[in-house]
């Protein structure tokens, strides 16, 4: 968790925007000269690599803390999201805050938190099994 944790914070508080919107960019490129429809934009890119870039957090911190419910890792998600939208607006001024990023990474923080549940179940499963 302190590893991903790290690199969330490199990428989101790098003083300029040029790193990311470069990567977006060639992945959009891929993504183009591979077939993706017209409509996968570096728009949409960017949004999905937000939702990619939460996911950990709620998956991680729910195999952590598996007294946390899925809410309380989207409440999470949306204000660490916040945060670091008020942070590059406040002290970043190459980097865009957006409410668009504050949507994105409150879903994959929902995301995650479901992703998780099948391998609770599956976990909770076998312990079942091997007690019996």
């Amino acid at each position: 968790m302190a590893a991903y944790l790290a690199v969330v914070a490199w990428v989101v508080f790098w003083p300029s925007a040029g790193p990311a919107t470069s990567s977006v960019a060639w992945m959009a490129d891929v993504l183009g000269s591979i077939g993706a429809p017209a409509w996968m934009t570096g728009a949409i890119v960017e949004f999905l690599a937000n939702i990619a870039l939460f996911v950990p957090l709620s998956f991680l911190g729910s195999l952590l803390i598996v007294s946390w419910s899925r809410p309380r890792w989207l409440l999470i998600g949306f204000c660490a999201s916040v945060v670091i939208e008020l942070g590059q607006l406040a002290v970043l001024p190459d980097r865009s805050a957006t409410v668009v990023d504050v949507v994105a990474n409150t879903l994959g923080a929902l995301l995650g938190a479901m992703l998780v549940l099948p391998l609770r179940n599956a976990l909770t499963a076998q312990k079942t099994t091997f007690s019996n």
